[in-house]
């Protein structure tokens, strides 16, 4: 994984002798050279020559640095070089930085992240549900189809060597909720104790508009693909993607997981009147378009106030 390596025994320093010759020595030699003679030519190095100072040597002379040059997409071996870095190091006073050193750690953070951001969501959401349905069952399959799409998209961005990112990072927990949402229509339409036949039919009532619901968020997050920046392309189409699957588990496996276990509970709220509140709706619906246009104009004016924030960097691959 590594290229190339940058030291005072290897980087070549350019001179002239006597005789008009070109010399590409290093500014210490690996033997043969007295010490006195190996500490004067690196004195006279660091004088002389503009790349030594301050990039393996410091000005003051108390400094030197060994850069590892990394090989092209050598992202996977990255952590591997860090660790035989540092065991070659032991107990000597040394720093190692780089772009590896930060990409190794934020690889570190961000899978840790995941896994909060994902615990949190499942917490939530399942204590959610259990307050809605007073169950357990309610939970697992509540919480069924938003984890297989967060797996399944997870899988395949490891299998076609797609990395975890900033922005990709929010794709376990996102899947999760959406799935969820999915599920509470079915667990809301075929609770209370109803009958493997009633469960079919109410299945197949929701199955068009899931369908619809799904392939709508599919297309909106292709449309990220569109953007010229990779983390933002594969937020959309591997949230696509994982849209399609907890849409497809809530309409194929929730059904079957509700009918071997029914849920006996109807949810809480199930008895609240709605009927009231459509009612006040119909009956001023002129005056309600009448607020929602204005609040829209109103919400328009923030358009301008919105920061663009975009920043590129493109950082050498050399661990120091």
């Amino acid at each position: 994984g590594v290229a190339r390596v940058d030291s005072l025994l290897t980087f070549p320093f350019i001179q002239v002798d006597d005789n008009g010759d070109l010399q590409l020595e290093p500014p210490i030699r690996k033997a043969g050279t007295a010490a006195s003679e190996a500490v004067e030519r690196l004195r006279e190095a660091a004088r002389r020559d503009r790349i030594l100072s301050d990039t393996l040597i410091s000005e003051d002379g108390t400094t030197f640095a060994i850069s590892l040059v990394l090989e092209p997409k050598s992202d996977d071996q990255q952590l591997r070089i860090l660790e035989r870095v540092h065991s070659i190091l032991g107990d000597t006073s040394a720093w190692v930085s780089g772009t590896p050193v930060f990409r190794v750690e934020a690889n570190k953070k961000t899978r840790s992240e995941i896994a909060r951001f994902a615990q949190a969501t499942i917490l939530l959401l399942g204590g959610y549900l259990f307050w809605a349905f007073r169950s357990f069952r309610a939970v697992i399959q509540g919480l069924t189809p938003g984890a297989i799409s967060a797996l399944a998209t997870i899988s395949l961005m490891g299998s076609l060597g797609v990395p975890l990112s900033i922005a990709t990072m929010i794709l376990p927990s996102m899947l999760t909720a959406l799935g969820c949402a999915y599920s509470m229509h079915l667990l809301v339409a075929c609770s209370g104790g109803v009958g493997p036949d009633e469960i079919g039919t109410r299945v197949g009532h929701l199955a068009l508009p899931f369908v619809l619901s799904g392939l709508t968020t599919a297309i909106g997050l292709l449309t990220l693909s569109f953007v010229r920046i990779d983390a933002v392309t594969h937020v959309g189409i591997y949230g696509a993607f994982g849209v399609l699957v907890a849409m497809f588990a809530a309409v194929t496996l929730l059904p079957a997981l509700i009918v071997l276990q029914p849920l006996r509970r109807r949810p809480v709220g199930i008895g609240w009147d709605f009927a009231r509140l459509s009612g006040a709706i119909s009956s001023h619906r002129l005056s309600l378009l009448v607020v929602w246009i204005l609040a829209s104009i109103l919400f328009a004016f923030g358009l301008s106030k919105v920061p663009v924030s975009y920043t590129h960097l493109t950082l050498p691959t050399t661990l120091c």
